[in-house]
């Protein structure tokens, strides 16, 4: 009851004041009386507004009008929010969340200073989306649209949309969709070629795509480095796409670079090269007028020569052999663009991984590289590794994982080979610390039927063994330390 009275008494104010400030969350109950933001008057809101079941939320319709807030927006699904000509804007310090019940905005406004804005239901901007700090985060299924007479401004690195976005078009003018990865503003721009209705789509990634097939040969590769969506999807016009790069795409040589589309084939073909402005630091590039649309539009860069543009580090292998009591670490590259540095990962149980040392990478190479770092301190058991690389903006790709075992001690034996065998064998073991070694084969009854003492090296060992003078059957072989700690194998001895 108590938040319903701040409501009326929140109305009755707005007639006689130009700014109104509500300390706490903002809850309107009103199922018979409508929450009316006046021409020129601005509610500010330091935690939640809420627009409850049957309850309305109206902004002037002729008057610009504004709401701020530092929490959360919940418009019920029967509740009513009409836009007017009022602007909505996030505020926050932190996360916030945005459900405006499936009604429409006018003007959306992001200037969370140190949090993102995340829609939890699908929105519709007829006006305007501002940004001025902090990002929109959406997905598939909450995703902003805007209509044909929105625009959208303000968009930069760490402001603009996180996910898919919708726009409609009725004219022939360029929109640039204000999409980045979360961090990297890497806009997509649409030119229609007609004035037919059309609903386009467009979501900026910045990795590697999941095929990269080429089509045709007029391309030698695709770009590993991003890749955009720009799809149509409802509407018959047709248009140029425009993609943008800065120096973390790996533009490298604007003489043979070209655009590549992808649709629902997993194969990539030239797109077109036109109107390339810019250099191998920031620039733009157009793609032919296209008219194979299939809803599932995808694009990015492609090279005509060499290894050039958006081709990052190509790792040809990671490899880990063990020395002695050692860990060599091994791995090649075939190119490398931008890259920074390598961090060599270790783990104990294969998914806590810490890095045990770094290695220089050669930044730009297009000939083979060998890299090579020891582990000195594997610990008893199995010794998980993995590659990280780093490229200068700060952009990581992760090698397969590698596993060496020292099994569970340094005095252990470790393999019997052949096994079975019918005359000859040779044991593997591991010293620790070197010396004589008892070895003893045993019948399975535990009958000794051989003793020899095995000297050893620290590190990896092996033993010749004859066979000839045993009889066909099962036994075990143990090993025993100075310190009396023993392993033991079984084996086969064949007729």
């Amino acid at each position: 009851m108590r938040q319903l009275i701040k409501i009326y008494l929140l109305f009755n104010l707005l007639l006689a004041s130009d700014f109104i400030t509500a300390q706490s969350s903002l809850t309107n109950l009103g199922t018979t009386a409508t929450f009316y933001i006046g021409p020129n008057h601005t509610v500010h809101c330091d935690a939640n507004v809420s627009n409850e079941a049957n309850a309305t939320m109206q902004f002037d319709g002729a008057s610009s009008s504004l709401m701020q807030l530092k929490g959360d927006f919940t418009n019920n699904t029967s509740g009513i929010l009409t836009a007017g000509v009022g602007t909505i804007s996030f505020v926050g310090a932190a996360a916030q969340n945005a459900n405006f019940g499936g009604d429409n905005l006018y003007n959306l406004k992001i200037s969370n200073t140190s949090g993102d804005v995340t829609l939890t239901r699908a929105a519709t901007v007829t006006n305007n989306l501002n940004f001025s700090s902090g990002d929109l985060n959406t997905d598939a299924t909450n995703i902003l649209s805007l209509t044909a007479a929105a625009t959208a401004t303000g968009a930069a690195n760490g402001n603009h949309v996180h996910g898919p976005m919708n726009k409609t078009t009725t004219a022939t003018a360029t929109f640039t969709f204000p999409i980045g990865n979360g961090t990297k503003y890497r806009p997509a721009s649409i030119s229609p070629t007609t004035t037919a209705s059309t609903v386009w789509q467009g979501e900026y990634f910045f990795s590697k795509h999941a095929f990269t097939n080429l089509q045709d040969l007029t391309i030698v590769h695709v770009s590993t480095a991003e890749y955009w969506t720009l799809a149509r999807t409802s509407g018959t016009s047709n248009g140029v796409v425009t993609l943008t790069w800065d120096a973390a795409s790996g533009v490298t040589a604007l003489a043979s670079l070209t655009t590549a589309y992808y649709n629902t084939t997993p194969l990539w073909t030239n797109s077109g090269r036109n109107n390339l402005t810019g250099t191998t630091s920031a620039g733009t590039i157009d793609t032919d007028s296209w008219t194979s649309w299939s809803g599932v539009d995808r694009w990015t860069f492609a090279t005509t020569a060499g290894i050039d543009n958006g081709l990052p580090v190509e790792l040809i292998n990671f490899n880990a052999n063990k020395l002695n009591q050692s860990v060599e670490l091994l791995w090649s590259t075939a190119s490398e663009i931008n890259s920074d540095y390598f961090s060599v990962l270790k783990s104990y149980d294969g998914n806590n991984f810490s890095s045990i040392g770094t290695q220089t990478a050669a930044g730009n190479s297009s000939k083979v590289l060998d890299y090579l770092m020891i582990d000195n301190a594997p610990k008893k058991g199995i010794n998980y590794y993995k590659l990280k690389e780093f490229d200068q903006d700060g952009k990581t790709q992760e090698s397969k994982i590698v596993a060496i075992n020292f099994t569970s001690d340094f005095n252990l034996l470790t393999e019997l080979y052949p096994n079975p065998s019918n005359e000859h064998t040779t044991l593997f073991f591991n010293s620790q610390e070197g010396g004589l070694y008892k070895l003893q084969i045993i019948t399975t009854e535990g009958d000794a039927l051989y003793f020899a003492y095995v000297p050893a090296m620290i590190g990896e060992n092996r033993f010749p063994l004859s066979l000839s003078n045993f009889a066909a059957g099962s036994y075990f072989i143990r090993l025993t330390a100075s310190d009396n700690s023993t392993s033991s194998l079984q084996f086969i001895k064949k007729e």
